[in-house]
């Protein structure tokens, strides 16, 4: 089953480890993973599903750019330090 939650993208900004915090307590508590997300201009919309595996901790942080080179970058650099982006 999966389960829709929604940020507004102000709130993200002024504390995003709150909602991390957010994302993974609601990972845990369902036995869920994140499966995806989705934006409009205000809102970020997570997807968690119970029938994935579960598990992990869940961070929102700011890429450092929003070019191409910059963004496979920083993907390249968070995977390579154990995280999945």
């Amino acid at each position: 089953m999966i389960r829709l939650i929604e940020f507004n993208f102000d709130e993200i900004v002024i504390n995003p480890k709150e909602c991390s915090e957010a994302i993974t307590a609601a990972c845990r508590r369902e036995n869920a993973a994140v499966t995806g997300v989705c934006s409009n201009e205000h809102t970020l919309i997570v997807i968690i599903d119970s029938e994935a595996d579960s598990g992990g901790y869940y961070r929102l942080a700011q890429f450092p750019g929003f070019s191409k080179e910059e963004i496979s970058g920083e993907i390249n650099s968070r995977w390579t330090a154990g995280f999945a982006t």
